[in-house]
């Protein structure tokens, strides 16, 4: 039953999303999708409301000097404000395509947004114009506008053979090519003048590439790139000559991309992919899809990245399964919530791992050190120690060894196993269990001692010992650990090196030239390090005085990570220092105090999925999260 409500359930997205006719034009080869609901957000607040803020403003600043831009309101670009905009990105051997594709609702607004700039009338009313550097295209009818930009994989040029047969400068020292690789040196010494001459023509006739590509004469176009390839000298490092024919093969790319997908459906769009629409929430505002996410940050990584540090040793081939199979993230908003969610869907055997990782709770014995009503903020994690550490090798192989940097699969694997023979782990997990916490309960100032200097007119530099205030966070932090002979012999390495001493119950780190003092002890199986002398007395007479919510216990027991931040009581704390009078820190106070509480949780794992999310609660006096939203940024960007 449960299989039939899942296939009915995306069957329900999808008739939802073909509604949204922009969406089919997303082909199923798509392996990162992003959208913006302009209608949600249009609907909580008119997009007329929206110049009026400090965003709307700093958006219209941004055309900066370029005045050939017809912009003054977002509504300016013609676009449907009750449609979706989509982002989407698909790739080949050589180019990385980048494609946002919007709904318009007056071309006419468009047409005037481009006026100052050249435009291509095509048949059917269809305009293009060609972005500055050549690389991407904006092509637009009355119902929808298609814009392409072209990246080029720096990795598949980087190859010996492929560079040569475009032209491009490889830039391998001869003494580590391989010898059975033949190359086709131009020698220049020995051309003749109009050898050369031939060479410059070629050259020069790339400046003529983007104008026929504009024109539509794509196969001049393509010749003309190929007799650069056959003119250029393969042999020599020319950096300029790289950057033409690399912005040429950008060029066409974009220019055929963007017909393809302004003119044509694809046959299977993404909405066919079963990933997308398990992973695709209707309620988001706006919402980004990654698949395969190391895949795609391997095909990513600059070219240079994905060899060896050996120049004699060819490129390493990257780990195909690293146990990711997918990322989302979806941002939600309500009258009174903006909620940023996140997944990441595991393989079986990656979510077989991370399972027995998180198979540990708080220390709830942390929470008779908790005071929910004066806290300021808190975080906190629960992981097994001895089992990452016990994983930590196939952990290391899969996932470092797929992110290139000089490092291959098997580099990573050797690597993390020879760690894992010089680690106790069991040992590691008594001192370190893995659960800790960290509450930040107020701000402090105190007196601190610096050197200055004062000159006389001879540039005599003389030293003066002055006083400021320092203003500190005070902190307290808790983690699970039993006493071992490792620790006391720390501790008493500590106390001959006289940076550690005792103080009754509990020790005193002392830092050299530090404003803060640290104080730390071994108690009932928790290790406690707090820079408050009141909080680690009370701690250890045990007097120490606190009352937790039950919505804390809860958030705490139930997640593997929290964060938790006040941004009120953080205000009004700074506000009672010497700190909170100066006139710098009257905006960041005054943005503080329209917060509401700011939450972060890491879910259980669940179905091989890995979630987590963010939140802030939207105060009293906001209309809804959106106009909350913009009232932040009100303040920050002033």
């Amino acid at each position: 039953m449960k299989k039939y409500y899942c296939v009915a359930l995306i069957l329900l997205v999808a008739s939802g999303l073909r509604a949204q006719n922009a969406a089919l034009k997303i082909p199923s080869t798509a392996n990162v999708v992003g959208s913006i609901n302009l209608g949600k957000i249009n609907g909580m607040m008119p997009m007329e409301e929206w110049d009026k803020t400090s965003l709307g403003k700093k958006l219209k600043e941004m055309r900066g000097n370029d005045t050939t831009l017809q912009y003054n309101s977002v509504q300016d670009l013609g676009i449907d404000p009750n449609s979706t905009l989509y982002y989407f990105h698909t790739e080949n051997d050589s180019m990385h395509l980048n494609t946002v594709l919007a709904t318009l609702t007056n071309a006419v607004k468009t047409d005037q947004f481009f006026a100052n700039k050249e435009i291509v009338r095509l048949a059917g009313n269809v305009r293009k114009h060609v972005d500055n550097d050549s690389t991407g295209y904006f092509m637009w009818n009355d119902v929808q506008i298609i814009y392409v930009k072209a990246l080029m994989k720096d990795a598949y040029f980087r190859e010996v053979a492929i560079a040569q047969r475009h032209g491009l400068s490889y830039n391998v020292p001869r003494i580590y090519q391989d010898e059975e690789v033949t190359i086709n040196a131009v020698d220049t010494s020995i051309l003749t003048l109009e050898d050369l001459e031939k060479i410059d023509s070629a050259r020069a006739t790339q400046d003529s590439i983007v104008t026929n590509i504009v024109d539509g004469e794509m196969d001049e176009a393509e010749d003309t790139v190929s007799i650069i390839y056959e003119a250029a000298d393969e042999n020599d490092f020319d950096y300029y000559n790289d950057l033409k024919i690399k912005k040429s093969l950008m060029t066409i790319s974009a220019a055929g991309a963007v017909n393809e997908f302004f003119y044509t459906t694809p046959a299977t769009s993404v909405l066919s992919n079963s990933s997308y629409l398990k992973n695709y929430d209707a309620a988001a505002v706006a919402s980004i899809w990654v698949d395969k996410p190391m895949d795609f940050y391997t095909s990513m990584v600059p070219g240079y990245l994905l060899y060896k540090t050996n120049p004699l040793d060819v490129a390493f081939k990257m780990k195909e399964e690293s146990g990711y199979e997918s990322f989302a993230a979806s941002l939600l908003l309500d009258d009174r919530r903006l909620t940023m969610h996140t997944q990441m869907e595991l393989s079986p055997a990656m979510a077989a791992m991370q399972e027995k990782i998180l198979n540990r709770k708080l220390n709830k014995r942390f929470f008779k050190y908790i005071d929910t009503d004066s806290m300021l903020g808190y975080m906190s994690w629960a992981l097994d120690t001895k089992a990452y550490l016990e994983q930590m090798p196939q952990l290391l192989e899969r996932t470092y060894g797929s992110m290139g940097i000089g490092v291959g699969q098997e580099e990573a694997s050797l690597a993390a196993e020879f760690i894992s023979l010089l680690i106790d782990e069991e040992a590691i997990a008594n001192m370190i269990k893995g659960d800790a916490m960290v509450i930040f309960d107020g701000v402090y100032q105190q007196q601190v001692n610096y050197t200055d200097y004062s000159y006389d007119e001879n540039f005599k530099a003389t030293a003066v010992e002055k006083t400021k205030t320092e203003t500190l966070p005070r902190f307290l932090m808790m983690m699970s650990s039993e006493e071992n002979n490792l620790v006391r012999k720390l501790v008493k390495y500590g106390i001959k090196k006289e940076v550690v001493k005792l103080s009754g119950a509990f020790y005193e780190i002392e830092i050299p030239k530090s404003p803060m003092r640290l104080f730390f002890m071994n108690k009932d199986d928790i290790f406690f390090l707090t820079n408050s002398i009141s909080n680690i007395e009370q701690i250890s007479a045990g007097t120490f005085k606190a009352s937790i919510s039950k919505k804390e216990k809860k958030a705490l027991s139930s997640h593997p990570f929290s964060m938790y931040i006040h941004p009120k009581n953080i205000s009004g704390k700074i506000a009672q220092t010497d700190l909170g009078a100066t006139e710098s820190l009257a905006d960041m106070i005054n943005t503080f105090n329209k917060m509401g509480e700011v939450r972060m949780q890491a879910n259980t794992l669940k179905n091989n999925i890995y979630s987590a999310d963010l939140w802030m609660d939207a105060p009293a006096g906001n209309t809804n999260a959106v106009t909350y939203f913009f009232s932040l940024f009100d303040g920050m960007l002033k």
